[in-house]
């Protein structure tokens, strides 16, 4: 095994000049960074840090899409600190919380500025042990304050293995060039920028998403291999209709996250093939992982696919093992040789015979492939009816003119609890709230129609994709 900061320091020497980072502005604009340059960088900062940190500081690193922002990550990383990204767009009291979160658990977050601040003696030569340092993720937050997970220890680089079987299953490729969008404070984009920088591969970072310069930078660097959010994939659809072509090369494309609806990935199924498009549902908990292939999906439409060095069980409200076809909270156990399980702070939710849940509801059929219902908190009981929120809102958003969408469950004195449906109307027809109702109404049962349609201008989705609940529960409490 090879610790990442003795792999930069090979990088450096073997691929020289070659890019490592591209960086794109909202222009198209590109600054590059080479193997030699991002390794000297790299090293030059990890030092100073250590010559001012001890071994269990938690440095707060602002994950900034740039070159300055992914070298003073690495650089925490190869100085055997506790690396934690955030996302700079948070306003501070929510950053405050987090820290605050951070801190009951570790240490108190020190500022990477503030860290560099301090280092005004010589760097440190130390090599960090192996044993040091590691990053701490937020949850996704959709549910409300993000909680920290912990990955100890120095990320590393096995020659013989490679990356996870995983990426390899998805189409990655050591030395490829590889598209890195969504923020860098969150799971999957960190983890598969640390997994190119390992590899050795070149990774290009855009500034912002913008479908148009997207394209342009997969055409223009070759790019090889991207994992994206379904919320980037629906952005991208009307620009991919006029460029048909422009994924035709790509190797592998892995996405994560939110659910997609049926529409856009069969849009992407066309544009990339069936082959070269993977689907991933994990959790940030690191419980166990699943992974549908774009023709495994076409012959069990919905699925996010079956275990992958994982197994999966599916349990009622009592404990009891449920068959095929029936809803329950589902829970996940990572095989022997999967990476799942590596060391938290905050694993999921303990089980029986090691198997842990995040919370999410779902069911498997009869070939093993797993169906997401929704989370826990999702789940609304209408009329004694049960009601996934989440299945409405995919209704609703397989709409033409609908280009995002939320369903919210409000108190009722009555039915227990009432829908509301939060729409961001897109496309040239956008529509009106009477046209979402009449959709819904040729599409679901009574008891899942939404009881009131907002049409509001944007759901304020977290950098993830994920959905901001608690924020939208507020909204809909206030009186229209």
């Amino acid at each position: 095994m090879i610790t990442i900061d003795r792999r930069l320091r090979q990088l450096g020497r073997t691929h020289g000049e070659r890019p490592a980072i591209i960086t794109a502005a909202p222009d198209g604009a590109c600054e590059e960074l080479s193997w030699a340059g991002l390794s000297d960088r790299v090293l030059a900062l990890a030092g100073r840090m250590r010559a001012a940190a001890g071994p269990d500081t938690v440095v707060a690193i602002p994950a900034h899409r740039s070159l300055d922002g992914v070298s003073q990550v690495l650089a925490v990383l190869c100085a055997g600190l506790i690396a934690l990204p955030y996302e700079p767009s948070v306003p501070p009291a929510e950053l405050e919380r987090q820290f605050s979160a951070v801190g009951d658990r570790l240490a108190t977050p020190t500022p990477a500025p503030d860290l560099l601040g301090r280092a005004s003696g010589p760097a440190a030569d130390r090599p960090p042990a192996a044993a040091e340092g590691g990053y701490v993720l937020l949850t996704g937050g959709s549910t409300g304050l993000p909680k920290p997970v912990l990955r100890p220890g120095l990320p590393f680089f096995h020659p013989d293995k490679g990356p996870s079987l995983l990426l390899q299953t998805a189409g990655w490729r050591p030395g490829q060039t590889q598209l890195v969008v969504g923020s860098l404070a969150h799971a999957a984009p960190f983890n598969h920028l640390l997994e190119g920088v390992l590899s050795g591969n070149t990774l290009v970072l855009p500034e912002l998403f913008l479908p148009g310069v997207i394209l342009d930078l997969v055409e223009r660097h070759r790019v090889d291999w991207i994992q994206l959010t379904p919320t980037h994939m629906r952005m991208l659809e009307p620009a991919l209709a006029g460029r048909p072509d422009a994924l035709r090369r790509v190797s592998g494309v892995l996405h994560t996250a939110a659910p997609c609806p049926p529409g856009t990935k069969r849009a992407w199924i066309e544009a990339v093939g069936p082959q070269r498009l993977f689907e991933m549902y994990a959790a940030t908990e690191d419980i166990g992982q699943t992974l549908c292939r774009g023709d495994e999906w076409l012959a069990h439409p919905g699925t996010v696919g079956r275990g992958f060095l994982t197994r999966i069980r599916i349990h009622d409200d009592d404990g009891r093992l449920l068959p095929p076809g029936e809803v329950g909270t589902v829970h996940m156990r990572g095989l022997p040789g999967s990476r799942s399980g590596r060391g938290t702070i905050r694993p999921g939710r303990p089980g029986r015979g090691g198997f842990a849940t995040v919370g999410d509801h779902g069911h498997l059929d009869e070939d093993g492939y797993l169906y997401l219902s929704g989370r826990a908190d999702d789940l609304a009981i209408v009329g004694g009816e049960n009601v996934y929120t989440e299945h409405v809102a995919a209704v609703i958003m397989s709409h033409p003119g609908v280009a995002d969408a939320a369903v919210v469950a409000a108190p009722d004195d009555v039915l227990g609890a009432r829908l509301i449906a939060l729409v961001v109307p897109g496309g040239q027809e956008p529509p009106g709230a009477s046209a979402v109702l009449r959709h819904c109404r040729d599409r679901l049962a009574g008891h899942q129609l939404p009881a009131e349609v907002r049409m509001v201008e944007d759901l304020g989705r977290l950098p993830s994709g994920k959905l901001p609940r608690e924020k939208l529960r507020r909204i809909v409490a206030q009186p229209v």
